[in-house]
């Protein structure tokens, strides 16, 4: 009897032993989950100020030049599309559109009556306005942005060659986002009327775009716009509305 006794008392244990195992094996699930919820729900809460603040820097833009905040929004469609046209993965492309809702928000320091001259700028205003994207980087550094959003502000009118500003930084050292923004920036800007210009037309600005690639601009990134530019956009329908508002204007061949 003694050996049976033992024998039950082992299996006892043992079962005890499981039992307090699933226990505890249900309980850390459970409070894996409860805190996965509350992590989940605090970066959706963070996300939300993000955006939110975000949104509001672009629209204090805006109020101060229409024009910017017009081409902030239309270059910002423009870059995300290409930006998924080329592959790069959705964190990238959340970033590449962060950083074209703000890459001109630098021009908050730019004196209004550079922005609005009807005249080309004179040497010392253009070398003030092309400060801009340093501004941008100053206002944004700060921001704890998942990816270097600040940067590609501070590089989308740097060039391949190096002859861009504010830096000349050239080939490799141009993060990807900043090369996207530069081409969707020239492209949007050729067929926009500025004060001291008419738009030009479309196709205008697909050779700008054409002839300087793999000199100015990355090759890549060139093709991928000019894909979207052709009407090879289907399923965008905020692209197409964009290249719509581009055709609109009087824009000429020049």
């Amino acid at each position: 009897m003694g050996a049976l006794e033992h024998t039950v008392e082992r299996c006892l244990e043992r079962a005890r032993l499981l039992a307090e195992n699933e226990a505890y094996r249900a309980g850390l699930e459970t409070r894996i989950a409860e805190r996965t919820r509350e992590l989940s729900t605090a970066y959706d809460q963070l996300s939300g100020m993000m955006e939110a603040t975000v949104d509001s820097l672009s629209r204090v833009t805006n109020l101060k030049d229409a024009y910017t905040g017009t081409h902030q929004a239309r270059v910002t469609v423009l870059a995300t599309a290409m930006a998924r046209r080329l592959g790069m993965p959705h964190d990238e492309v959340e970033a590449v559109r962060v950083a074209g809702m703000l890459h001109d928000i630098g021009k908050l320091c730019i004196p209004a009556q550079y922005l609005l001259k009807p005249t080309v700028l004179d040497t010392h205003e253009m070398a003030f306005m092309h400060q801009h994207p340093q501004f941008g980087h100053d206002i944004l550094e700060r921001i704890p942005f998942p990816h270097p959003v600040a940067r590609m502000v501070l590089q989308h009118h740097e060039r391949l060659n190096g002859s861009g500003y504010p830096h000349g930084v050239a080939g490799d050292a141009i993060l990807q986002g900043a090369r996207i923004l530069g081409v969707a920036d020239v492209a949007e800007a050729m067929c926009s009327h500025r004060p001291y210009r008419p738009a030009h037309c479309l196709e205008a600005a697909m050779d700008e775009l054409s002839a300087g690639s793999g000199t100015l601009y990355a090759a890549d990134v060139v093709d991928a716009c000019l894909d979207l530019l052709r009407g090879n956009h289907a399923d965008m329908p905020d692209v197409a509305e964009v290249l719509r508002q581009l055709r609109s204007g009087d824009a000429v061949c020049s």
